[in-house]
């Protein structure tokens, strides 16, 4: 293997969600990010070259004031903007800062790209990185994956958004984008997600300037965000979801329904008037299946009518039957309806997040790339969220470098009974959060995952009981 592609040790961050500061910006973590920099640039600088890999929604583009698509030729300035607002910060917040630090002490820095950050994909916004912060590109940027020797050890590693069909952007449709002179190229539909639903819902805001949903980039999913939402405000659930993914709550609640066996028939529809379409499946399938979960213990009340279900859906997405409040006041958990629908789904949308926080426990992602990983590597990813540590029989080591996010735990054990109290608190902020600053870590002495505790690099620990 040639020498520029080996290393001493290996760093591994990802989802960090770097955005400029302002009202869609969820990154708070930036005096621990600095220093953990400068502890690999000043501390750790015994073994060269280190380096230091990016892996993907380390930047946050769909955070970006303004952002409505994915644009080739604004990508450059996008990118300089991005670094010119995170460059404002005084030195212990600086993160441009520290990452030239570190590279000016003659480590090596890779920037690559998530389903957040695609621009990274670009050349053109390489280069830039390349000037600002003196990054490299010896790992291609646009490969979709990177290899790398550390002390002898083989290192594969990818974001992990590729064969997630509701985040899937690939550096080779980019390019080929950009062959042809397209200004843009579509953008999959969980960065709509972002743009068209998420964003609009951190901007909402209180008539005394509060925001009215700030837990939005702390629960475990979007699932539970979307559940969330729909509790708190249905008919601005109802507004979003239309306009970013071409299908309403309402015909979310359908599709559900259809799945657990109540026929299109009763419900006065077809079974093409619901759903998304090709390739926008996979995430509203996933949502639409917990609901459907939901819906097994017959959550409709005393009347199957095909009459009053449309009643009930239609008046529920308009925001009717609350008595027009909101928040905690309309948390009443009720019995039957699409109300004690939601709150069964998003019983069990938590439930499933357990896992999130166990980093022992595999995931869909981690099964995944074990299956596939050769004998004795070691793979790295992100995306997830989901920190975790693991080897498999065959000596792989799997490691996600999860989020420096702030994050809510779910419950201990949801249900529909406890959590309307436990969400009216998260609408207020009142819940704790927790952030374990994670990071992959490879040398000599193998290959772990690790946290940043604002001094040192100690082993992981699991956040809570």
């Amino acid at each position: 293997m040639p020498p520029e592609l080996a290393a001493g040790r290996l760093v591994v961050l990802s989802d960090l969600h770097l955005a400029p500061p302002g009202e869609q910006c969820v990154f708070a973590a930036h005096e621990p990010l600095v220093a953990l920099i400068r502890h690999l640039t000043e501390v750790q600088a015994n073994i060269v070259p280190q380096w230091l890999v990016l892996n993907g929604d380390v930047f946050d583009f769909l955070q970006m004031p303004g952002y409505d698509s994915l644009s080739l030729p604004l990508a450059p300035q996008r990118m300089a903007g991005l670094l010119d607002a995170l460059d404002t910060e005084p030195p212990q917040r600086n993160v441009v800062q520290a990452l030239a630090g570190f590279t000016a002490a003659g480590h090596r820095l890779s920037c690559l790209p998530g389903n957040h950050d695609a621009e990274l994909n670009l050349a053109s916004v390489q280069d830039v990185l390349t000037r600002r912060l003196g990054s490299c590109t010896a790992l291609p940027p646009s490969a979709g994956c990177w290899r790398l020797n550390v002390a002898g050890r083989a290192v594969f590693g990818l974001h992990g958004h590729h064969e997630d069909a509701f985040n899937a952007i690939s550096g080779a449709r980019m390019q080929a984008a950009q062959a042809d002179g397209d200004a843009t190229v579509p953008m999959p539909p969980g960065s709509r997600l972002v743009c068209e639903v998420i964003n609009p819902f951190r901007r909402a805001k209180t008539p005394d300037g509060r925001r009215r949903f700030p837990f939005i980039d702390r629960l475990p999913s979007d699932q539970a965000v979307v559940l969330a939402i729909m509790l708190l405000d249905p008919r601005l659930a109802a507004k979003r979801l239309k306009v970013a993914l071409g299908i309403g709550a309402a015909a979310l609640v359908r599709k559900a329904l259809m799945t657990s066996g109540v026929s299109p028939v009763k419900l006065g529809m077809g079974p093409a008037s619901v759903g998304a379409d090709a390739g926008q499946t996979t995430w509203i399938d996933e949502l639409a299946q917990h609901l459907a979960n939901a819906s097994q213990g017959r959550p409709w009340g005393t009347t199957d009518s095909a009459t009053a279900l449309e009643h009930e859906l239609d008046a529920y997405f308009a925001g009717q039957g609350l008595g027009g409040a909101q928040g905690s006041g309309a948390l009443a958990a009720g019995v039957g309806g699409v109300r004690g629908l939601l709150w069964a789904a998003l019983a069990r949308a938590l439930e499933s997040t357990h896992d999130n926080f166990r980093s022992a426990r595999p995931d869909r992602l981690s099964q995944r790339m074990t299956a596939t990983a050769r004998a004795e590597a070691v793979t790295i990813t992100g995306h997830s969220h989901a920190a975790k540590a693991l080897t498999a029989a065959n000596g792989t080591v799997y490691l996600n470098t999860g989020t420096w996010l702030d994050q809510v735990l779910p419950p201990p054990e949801p249900d529909a009974a406890s959590l309307p109290e436990w969400l009216a608190r998260l609408q207020r902020d009142e819940l704790p959060t927790w952030n374990g600053h994670p990071a992959a870590w490879v040398d000599g002495e193998g290959a772990r995952l690790v946290r940043w505790n604002g001094s040192s690099v100690v082993d992981w620990s699991d956040a809570g009981p």
